[in-house]
């Protein structure tokens, strides 16, 4: 089933379209997951000003595999830890979510440059050099993760770039 990003209405849809993204481009994309990322970073950042909507998310998610990514900066080797999603007062998400993207694009950089992705066995976690646990390490295998804790049902029409933020995290994390 097809679905253009512009039909995302609610959280339910947005997991749904993630999940989509994950076994369709993101299953044969030449891009690695940091080339994926830093294509992603570039899109944010042109959305920035934009009302965030589930439907503007997924634009940008599904757009990251067609726009060239940008080329790694140095200062990004900055971002040595995730944001806490804990906290309850995200009163930048836009910040929140440069914080998560910056530091897993240098993550995934650190771990390129240690030769740890070349682990046949990576994909029952591995450390990165920063002490962070890594499960996923490929577009699809991160993307079909990241929204596995969004009620497939869910309702909510209200996004921000704090969901992006989380939904970027679980890609990370989850097993």
């Amino acid at each position: 089933m097809e679905m253009d990003p512009s039909q995302i209405k609610t959280i339910g849809d947005f997991r749904r379209f993630v999940l989509l993204l994950a076994d369709g481009i993101a299953s044969t994309t030449p891009k690695s997951l940091e080339e994926y990322l830093r294509a992603l970073w570039n899109l944010i950042q042109q959305a920035q000003a934009k009302p965030v909507t589930y439907a503007l998310l997924g634009q940008l998610l599904q757009d990251a595999f067609l726009v060239e990514p940008l080329p790694f900066h140095e200062a990004w080797l900055s971002y040595d830890v995730p944001p806490d999603l804990d906290k309850d007062d995200h009163e930048q998400p836009f910040s929140v979510l440069q914080q998560m993207i910056c530091y897993q694009i240098a993550d995934l950089h650190r771990m390129v440059q240690a030769g740890l992705l070349e682990n046949e066995w990576r994909f029952y976690g591995i450390d990165s050099p920063t002490g962070h646990r890594w499960f996923n390490f490929d577009p699809s295998s991160y993307l079909q993760c990241a929204p596995q804790s969004i009620q497939e049902d869910g309702t909510s029409t209200d996004a921000s770039w704090l969901d992006l933020a989380i939904l970027l995290w679980l890609g990370q994390i989850y097993e």
